[in-house]
């Protein structure tokens, strides 16, 4: 027995297929670069504002949606990715190297609210026209 077949076509599941197994990849290499040395210093900064959190967990939530879009809600997602952050400042609490912050999860969470809602206004609709 064969699989119906999908609506967004064979070009779309492929994408999909791709992004979860992006996603899958990205949380192990997010867990080094939190806890591991710093590779470029305090952070990167745009205009005195560090960016690295809003456009890591921007792209992350993108990425994140367009895999798991179809089985998950998109709060939910956002929810799972902030959980995701708060646990990676939490670890970087007890190493002596790095420091966890609220001020960091916050920017993790500009960054899941920018990434999903590119999705939703950008990507989504793209997709649902292609069916």
């Amino acid at each position: 027995m064969t699989a119906p077949p999908d609506p967004e076509g064979a070009g779309a599941a492929r994408l999909r297929r791709l992004a979860r197994l992006a996603v899958l990849a990205a949380v192990p290499l997010g867990l080094f670069l939190a806890v591991g040395p710093r590779f470029w210093g305090e952070g990167v900064y745009l205009g005195g504002l560090p960016i690295d959190h809003v456009v890591g967990f921007a792209l992350l939530a993108l990425v994140a949606a367009l895999g798991f879009g179809r089985r998950l809600s998109l709060p939910l997602i956002g929810l799972l990715l902030l959980l995701l952050g708060a646990a990676l400042e939490a670890i970087q609490l007890g190493l002596p190297h790095r420091s966890g912050s609220l001020r960091d999860l916050a920017l993790d969470l500009a960054g899941i609210v920018i990434g999903l809602a590119l999705y939703r206004w950008l990507v989504l609709p793209r997709l649902q026209r292609r069916g």
